[in-house]
């Protein structure tokens, strides 16, 4: 009975997640959360190490962003993206030992 009680919160949650995984469902974008574990870092210091263009970078960019996976901060005319929660470390290490071992 809880179950039914909580059930409008559990679909919430889910969805939410549903819509996060499908975020996190991209090689590219789980690269780019791999280079920002290490610290902020410029779109196109992100696109060099990713050997991708400048504005196919800026677009996952800004989907992670609007998700609320990713913020940024401006530095002058230079904008630096960073991951928004760092338990996000903990998320990819579950990932890499399930899927990729």
């Amino acid at each position: 009975m809880a179950l039914l009680d909580n059930l409008d919160n559990i679909i919430q949650d889910t969805e939410k997640a549903a819509e996060c995984f499908q975020v996190l469902a991209n090689s590219t974008r789980l690269l780019i959360i791999e280079l920002l574990l290490n610290g902020e870092m410029s779109v196109n210091d992100i696109a060099a190490a990713c050997d991708q263009s400048q504005p196919n970078i800026s677009q996952h960019l800004r989907l992670m962003r609007d998700r609320g996976i990713l913020k940024s901060t401006r530095d002058g005319s230079l904008i630096k993206y960073s991951l928004k929660d760092r338990r996000l470390k903990d998320v990819l290490q579950k990932m890499k030992e399930i899927f990729c071992k």
